[in-house]
């Protein structure tokens, strides 16, 4: 994600009227150092500047971009909001300080300090370059590109706001326009690792997998500690099916992401003997990665450990579930002692995990008694008819929910069909003309798993409850964009996570139609009752 932060060298007016003409000169020699990266030194003289004039805001400005720059974003955020206090008008101060709310995961505080700034000064291009980065994330990919486009009508050679734009177009599905503003971005002075691992996504998001393999290993060979690089060709190797290799490059998220890992101040557990140790196993990123690999519960039971889960809420009951689990809590609560922690995501490399070593056996999620009596009731079974669930959405936020939705028109043919009834498992969605909505009805996960289990089949977008659904070993069609998600492999119907599952893959980009007539097809080849064959298929 390209961002950009602005570090003057003009314009630096001490805020007193000073006799001492030596400090002018030291501010002007130490924002040299900081462009140079020279930033130790810089710092030192900054904080001299501040000892004679405490409220100096270019010294209180720039000081605070170090802090930030070398990480400390509590820091940072304090010093230039003192400079704003005593220099409310300056622009520049507004960018660099709308960047640390951003690292500080304040994405609102960050949106307004560009904004502020632009409201100071039209015309910089460094606030509309950062303020598209912010839509981009928020999913606003058509008011992000204005952004952006107004930063390049500014600055036609900004290398940031080219590759925020190659971004952007990415994520719109324009892949060649992605690449060439991306290339451009390298004519003007961008990192060429940094363009090649960008390249190198957006190829991926093509379906070219060779030549995007071929662009992040070439960043990797000039940038070899370059984690996004890492990340993005682990998931080529998932994607094929090389399991091992993916998973170990998988490892470098954690130098991206916040797998929370940093505020346990115990260790990551490795894989060794427990010898009744207490492991804590939390949650990282989406529902349906901790509901996939909750599955390894009882691997890590196996090396002698107790095994406590932290999750998200919705899941937690759900979570309970899952066997050798001896307590699950929720994001935010309090947690027990524990020994050590591990990231779910990385227990398949803990375990060595290929496509022949998969833990596929199902159920390993159930559903509580009382939770089984309630949806009973609310979904009885009727004589000749199959209750089908439905998904055509998934969350909004994800990078890739556009290629993965579609919309609930195309179910039509599937909802007019006799002898079927339809349910709306789909949480947001609007109502749809002959299909029970159940989503006021679904609490948590725990209340998604008990309404599958009265279904008798899920048919599905890639969604968490694909996932539920799957860990519970029950039948679950999945419908797939033309670019799928690693964990879905290339060119197959079936899925070794998941026994339960059957695959329907688009041919081309955005087109549903073709997956609907094999839907339909496959719904006309099986008869009544839908139950599961001994391969675990219907």
């Amino acid at each position: 994600m390209a961002t950009d932060f602005i570090v003057p060298i003009a314009d630096l007016k001490p805020h007193v009227n000073l006799s001492l003409m030596n400090i002018l000169g030291a501010m002007v020699a130490a924002t040299r150092l900081h462009q140079n990266g020279r930033f130790e030194q810089a710092e030192q003289i900054y904080r001299q500047v501040l000892a004679i004039q405490p409220r100096n805001p270019d010294a209180l400005h720039l000081l605070g971009l170090i802090e930030h720059q070398f990480g400390r974003n509590t820091e940072a955020q304090e010093l230039i909001e003192r400079a704003i206090r005593n220099k409310p008008h300056e622009p520049t101060f507004y960018v660099n300080l709308g960047q640390v709310y951003r690292a500080l995961n304040r994405i609102d505080m960050a949106e307004q300090a560009q904004r502020q700034a632009i409201e100071l000064d039209p015309n910089i291009a460094e606030a509309h370059s950062n303020l598209a980065s912010i839509l981009r994330e928020r999913r606003q990919l058509e008011q992000a590109e204005t952004s952006v486009r107004r930063a390049l009508n500014l600055n036609p050679r900004f290398p940031a706001a080219l590759i925020n734009l190659g971004n952007i177009l990415k994520d719109r599905g324009q892949i060649d326009q992605a690449i060439e503003s991306f290339q451009q971005a390298l004519n003007f002075g961008a990192s060429r690792p940094e363009i090649l691992n960008n390249i190198g996504d957006a190829l991926r998001a093509k379906g070219e997998y060779a030549e995007a393999r071929t662009a992040l290993e070439e960043a990797i060979n000039l940038a070899p500690d370059m984690a996004v690089a890492h990340w993005n060709l682990s998931l080529l190797h998932l994607l094929a099916g090389d399991l091992p290799r993916g998973f170990e490059e998988y490892e470098w998220r954690l130098r991206l992401i916040d797998a929370d890992s940093s505020r346990f101040n115990k260790h990551m557990w490795d894989g060794g003997e427990l010898n009744g140790q207490t492991i804590l196993l939390h949650a990282e990123q989406g529902f349906g990665d901790a509901i996939q690999f909750i599955r390894y519960a009882p691997l890590v039971a196996q090396r002698g450990g107790k095994i406590i889960v932290e999750c998200q809420r919705t899941l937690v009951k759900l979570l309970r579930s899952a066997p050798d689990v001896s307590a699950v809590f929720g994001k935010g609560e309090k947690l027990p002692e524990f020994d050590c922690h591990v990231p779910m995501l990385s227990l398949p490399r803990i375990f060595n995990t290929t496509l022949e070593s998969i833990p596929a056996t199902v159920p390993y999620l159930s559903v509580d008694e009382q939770l089984t009596s309630q949806w009973q009731s609310r979904l009885p079974n009727e004589a000749g008819i199959r209750k089908i669930g439905l998904v055509w959405q998934g969350n909004p936020k994800h990078i890739n929910n556009r290629n993965r939705s579609l919309s609930p028109t195309n179910f039509q043919p599937l909802i007019n069909l006799p002898g079927v009834k339809c349910f709306s498992l789909q949480i947001g969605g609007a109502p749809v003309h002959n299909v029970t909505d159940l989503a006021s009805d679904l609490r948590d996960f725990a209340d998604t798993a008990a309404a599958l289990n009265e279904l008798d089949l899920l048919i599905t977008v890639d969604t968490a409850a694909t996932h539920v659904a799957g860990a519970m070993g029950r039948p679950v069609w999945l419908l797939l964009p033309l670019i799928p998600d690693w964990r879905w492999l290339l060119d197959r119907a079936d899925s070794p996570w998941y026994p339960t599952m059957r695959i329907f893959r688009q041919a081309k980009v955005g087109d549903w139609s073709d997956v609907m007539d094999q839907i339909m097809q496959a719904l006309a080849d099986h008869s009544m009752p839908m139950d599961l064959n001994q391969s675990g298929r219907i």
